[in-house]
């Protein structure tokens, strides 16, 4: 228990207090991304840049859910919530080592799953980890969901990628367009 508070005050310390996820149009509210019983359909626009998008396939009453992160360049961690409605999570989140080995201390991870929401984060240990490249597209976290309503939605909010200086990047959070 202290262990997970210790992590998530790094990933915290590291990351930022972060900022809410711009809204993008045909994604939904908040960068997210909605279905119902067919899905929202449409496809997410095309973006340019650092981005941090939300992947979701339906099967039935099943939603696998994967968010990855793309163009961010060197950074020291990253954090952001994954929001939901109408969803029930099952098992745990999984967690990429996109910044690199926990066993190697050069990074560590938290995922925190609460009512609502799912929190992620990732950090190298300490500057003289050094920053990690993140530019192509690289799973963060995944998550399966069950459906339990005609409408759901899953939102990107309180993203945050730092870099080892401390300065921000302005991430575009990026919903799927719809479940399938």
């Amino acid at each position: 228990m202290v262990r997970v508070s210790m992590v998530a005050a790094v990933v915290v310390m590291a990351c930022g207090g972060g900022r809410p996820a711009e809204p993008v149009a045909d994604a939904g509210a908040g960068g997210g991304l909605g279905g119902g019983a067919g899905g929202a359909g449409g496809g997410a626009p095309v973006v340019v840049g650092p981005a941090l998008e939300v992947h979701a396939t339906r099967s039935g009453a099943h939603l696998e859910v994967t968010v990855t992160g793309r163009s961010f360049g060197p950074v020291l961690g990253y954090a952001f919530a994954l929001k939901f409605e109408g969803l029930a999570p099952q098992g745990e989140a999984t967690t990429a080592l996109a910044l690199g080995p926990v066993s190697a201390g050069e990074a560590m991870y938290l995922t925190r799953l609460s009512t609502g929401v799912l929190r992620v984060g990732g950090v190298r240990q300490g500057l003289a980890a050094g920053e990690r490249v993140i530019d192509a597209e690289t799973e963060l976290t995944r998550q399966r969901f069950d459906v339990t309503h005609d409408a759901f939605t899953l939102t990107l909010a309180d993203v945050s990628v730092r870099r080892a200086n401390g300065d921000g990047v302005v991430v575009t959070a990026v919903g799927a367009g719809g479940a399938r």
